[in-house]
C-alpha cells in the first residue's frame, strides 16, 4: 500500500504544530500577564497593547507581521512564505482563544503568579517554538523572518545570538513604558531561556563525537563498529614517532548514546588501545543530517 505522507514530511508537519502551539502558550499564559516583553514581535506587541488600541496581543502580532511577511516572499520559496503566513495566522488566533479561555477561567489572574517562573517557562517555550517552525522549513513570522535573510549572508551566524542583541531593545522599551525596572531582569531571563532553547531544537541533534582510535588489533574492531553500531570507518595512516612504526588509525564519527558501547567494543579487542574522543559540533551525510540541509 502507497505511504499517503512520507516520514520526513509527517516530522515537518509535527515541528510546525508543535511551534505554533508551544508560541500560542509562551505569549498568552505567560509572558502576556506578566508584560515579559522580550525578544520578536510579541514583545513589542505586549507593549503596544498596554499604550495603544487594546485589541488582543495575538491579533497586534498579526498586523505586524504583515509587512515582514511580505518582504519574506521576495526571498524565500513560495512553501516556505504559505506555511509562514498559516503559522503566523494560526498563531495569532490561538493566542486570542488561549488568552481568552485564561482570562475567563482564572478571573484575570495570572497562570503563573510567580514572574520569575513565567520568565523561565515562557521564554523556553517561545525559544523551542522557533526551533521547531525552523525545523519544519517555515517560520512564525515576525523576526524569524529577519533571522533567516541574514542566516543566507551569515551563515556562522547562530539564531538565537540575534535575539539576543534585538531583544536588549525590546527589553529596555518594555521598562520604561510599564515603569518597572525589575522587568529588565524578568525578561532578560525570557531572553537567555529563549536562546537558549532555540539554538537547542535547532543544533542539539546535529552533535556527535569524533573518535581516534590507535589500535594493534584495527580489522577486528574496525568490523565490530560496522556491524553492531553500523558505524563508518576510515583509516588514517600513522606513524609512531618513537617506534618508527607504521600504523592504521580508525577515525569514526558516531552519536554520544553509542559511544559506551564504542568503548566496550574497543577494550574487549585491545586493551592496550588508544582512544582519542572530541565533540564534533556537527555531522554531515553518511546518515547523518543531509549535506544540502538548510542551514537554519
Amino acid at each position: 500500500m502507497k505511504k499517503i505522507i512520507s516520514n520526513e514530511k509527517a516530522i515537518q508537519i509535527f515541528f510546525f504544530i508543535a511551534g505554533v502551539i508551544l508560541n500560542s502558550i509562551s505569549v498568552s499564559i505567560f509572558l502576556a500577564p506578566h508584560h515579559l516583553a522580550s525578544a520578536g514581535l510579541s514583545g513589542i506587541a505586549i507593549i503596544l497593547e498596554y499604550l495603544a488600541i487594546e485589541i488582543g496581543v495575538g491579533w497586534w502580532i498579526l498586523i505586524l507581521n504583515v509587512p515582514l511577511l511580505i518582504l519574506g516572499v521576495f526571498f524565500f520559496s513560495v512553501k516556505f512564505s504559505v506555511t509562514t503566513i498559516l503559522g503566523v495566522a494560526l498563531s495569532s488566533v490561538l493566542t486570542e482563544l488561549l488568552a481568552s479561555f485564561s482570562y475567563n477561567v482564572l478571573d484575570g489572574v495570572p497562570f503563573s503568579p510567580n514572574p520569575l517562573v513565567s520568565a523561565i517557562v515562557g521564554g523556553g517555550l517561545i525559544g523551542a517554538a522557533v526551533g521547531c517552525a525552523f525545523r519544519a522549513n517555515s517560520s512564525l513570522g515576525g523576526l524569524d523572518i529577519i533571522v533567516k535573510i541574514l542566516r543566507q549572508k551569515y551563515r556562522h551566524m547562530k539564531t538565537g545570538g540575534f535575539y539576543i542583541f534585538t531583544g536588549s531593545f525590546i527589553i529596555l522599551a518594555g521598562a520604561l513604558v510599564f515603569g518597572d525596572h525589575s522587568l529588565i531582569i524578568y525578561a532578560t531571563i525570557v531572553l537567555v531561556s529563549m536562546s537558549f532553547f532555540t539554538n537547542a531544537v535547532l543544533y542539539g541533534g546535529d552533535g556527535a563525537r569524533m573518535v581516534y582510535i590507535i589500535t594493534n588489533n584495527e580489522s577486528n574492531i574496525s568490523k565490530r563498529l560496522n556491524d553492531e553500531l553500523e558505524t563508518g570507518v576510515t583509516y588514517l595512516r600513522g606513524t609512531g614517532s618513537y617506534t618508527g612504526a607504521e600504523k592504521k588509525i580508525l577515525l569514526c564519527a558516531m552519536r554520544s548514546q553509542t559511544l559506551p558501547k564504542a568503548r566496550e567494543i574497543v577494550l574487549e579487542e585491545d586493551v592496550h588501545a588508544f582512544m582519542i574522543v572530541t565533540s564534533a559540533s556537527q555531522v554531515l551525510g553518511g546518515g547523518y543530517k543531509k549535506l544540502d540541509s538548510i542551514d537554519l
